[in-house]
């Protein structure tokens, strides 16, 4: 099912980062794909894989994609790392949290402004 990127929050916008940054599902993603940050947490698959809600996944995927973020009325994200007032930061780009509005910016920079999901993804924004 296709879904818009601006649209998507949730554990459908944490599939879409995997998706996006590992090219692979959310049980997919270990500490080998990420990272040290999530060493310990759980072998075989990250525990808890939300970085629309957790800094701790969040914040280095900002540093690895290089992504500039501003809060106005929303906060924004932005894939060519300027953080200002630029035509760059649009509805696309932008959430109710800057973790969201990273996100975001990730999935739309690497998949588009749709995404094509599982059903049952496309099932939790539906919820």
């Amino acid at each position: 099912m296709k879904l818009q990127v601006s649209d998507v929050i949730g554990p459908a916008l944490d599939w879409a980062v995997a998706k996006a940054a590992f090219n692979c599902s959310p049980t997919d993603v270990s500490d080998d794909i990420c990272g040290t940050w999530y060493e310990g947490e759980n072998v075989g698959g990250v525990y808890g894989w939300g970085p629309s809600t957790n800094w701790f996944q969040c914040g280095p995927l900002l540093e690895r994609f290089r992504l500039g973020i501003y809060q106005a009325a929303k906060w924004a994200a932005s894939a060519d790392g300027t953080p200002n007032y630029s035509s760059s930061f649009d509805e696309e780009s932008c959430g109710s949290t800057a973790p969201i509005a990273v996100c975001r910016a990730i999935v739309r920079e690497k998949l588009g402004d749709v995404v094509d999901a599982p059903e049952n993804v496309a099932a939790a924004v539906r919820q």
